[in-house]
């Protein structure tokens, strides 16, 4: 009952903080998160601890792809890939060289998972349980299915500035991620998003430059993932409190079990 009341006023906290999207004050939010009894943020730190080993931001993005086809159900492969200033897309993490290809695909054409899931409009998620049957990207699906790819879901990064990226995750399966939970990639996301914060690097040798210097603020995770819940899939404070506890801890049981 304790650690359900612990829950349940923690829960209170972030929509107290959250649900006002006029006066919502994200770093004032990460200093209040460092409270030490918020099970979320324990949730969020138990992630980083696994993902932050690295000394570079390039080994925390290699972490965070490697942690995707670890916990994400059906995920064969798994990368980040990055938009540089002039449009350019970059592949600085990823698990399988077919997914430099696809990114290079993406990049000739009109519409793609990548470009679907940094929307300006739209959710911050995109996906397709089966290429051979979705005809929502005419010119990539079949391009990609050449690759032996059948499936994708693609998480959205969105850090400061005009930088946009995607942390995809691929499957060689028909319908193979269609148990796979998109919230769970959004978690994963925010880790890479909050490195990425720090420097405007977007390939892997210039980001292999870029040192951690300090240990991850792990609330700084929960704000750009609460970011994407609340401004682009548009849910309640209440309901984004509610994903992000839900998928935190399936990933925590996920990683160490």
């Amino acid at each position: 009952m304790a650690a359900d009341r612990m829950w349940e006023q923690d829960r209170e906290w972030f929509v107290q903080h959250f649900g006002d999207r006029t006066t919502r004050d994200t770093s004032r939010v990460a200093d209040d998160r460092s409270r030490i009894w918020s099970p979320l943020a324990r949730d969020f730190a138990d992630v980083a601890r696994d993902l932050f080993v690295g000394r570079t931001v390039a080994d925390l993005l290699d972490r965070v792809a490697a942690a995707t086809t670890d916990v994400v159900t059906g995920a064969a492969f798994a990368a980040v890939t990055l938009r540089g200033p002039d449009g350019t897309l970059h592949t600085p993490a990823a698990t399988d060289p077919r997914a430099a290809t696809l990114d290079r695909i993406q990049q000739g054409c009109a519409d793609g998972p990548l470009r679907r899931a940094t929307s300006p409009s739209g959710t911050g998620m995109a996906g397709s349980p089966d290429l051979t049957k979705d005809q929502q990207w005419p010119e990539f699906s079949p391009l990609a299915v050449a690759h032996g790819v059948r499936g994708v879901l693609a998480a959205g990064l969105f850090p400061p500035g005009r930088r946009r990226g995607a942390l995809t995750a691929y499957t060689t399966e028909p319908r193979g991620l269609a148990a796979a939970d998109p919230d769970v990639l959004l978690v994963l996301g925010s880790f890479a998003v909050t490195a990425l914060s720090a420097t405007e690097a977007v390939t892997a040798e210039d980001l292999a430059d870029v040192v951690v210097t300090g240990p991850l603020r792990t609330n700084d995770a929960i704000c750009r993932a609460a970011e994407v819940l609340l401004d682009k899939r548009r849910l309640s404070a209440e309901d984004a409190y509610d994903v992000l506890s839900r998928a935190a801890r399936d990933l925590v049981e996920a990683w160490w079990t």
